[in-house]
């Protein structure tokens, strides 16, 4: 079994001496692959920043599962995002699940 685990934070300021409209952002994220197989890799990643620089604080979460799997000049790829923004009351969310089908020649 071979992976690898990274764990980040990162924080941006920026100040518009004009606008109300500022950022104060802080952002963390944890990412996750594996090869549990000898020709597959997992993925898992999850992010979360809020900014609340502006007049309103926002903030976006994602969170990410994969598996990539390939056979000789096939790639097979299955993928589920979820994502949540919200911008002061205001929510949207979204939610992606992708399979794909790749051949090399």
């Amino acid at each position: 079994l071979t992976g690898q685990l990274r764990v980040s934070l990162r924080r941006t300021r920026v100040d518009f001496p004009t606008s109300p409209e500022d950022q104060d952002l802080v952002g963390y994220l944890v990412r996750f692959w594996a090869r549990p197989l000898s020709r597959g890799t997992l993925r898992a990643e999850w992010s979360y920043d809020e900014d609340r620089g502006g007049t309103l604080t926002r903030t976006l979460e994602q969170a990410v599962v994969g598996f990539d799997w390939q056979i000789r000049q096939l790639t097979l790829r299955a993928e589920a995002r979820l994502t949540d923004d919200t911008v002061g009351q205001s929510k949207r969310e979204r939610n992606l699940v992708q399979l794909t089908a790749r051949r090399d020649f």
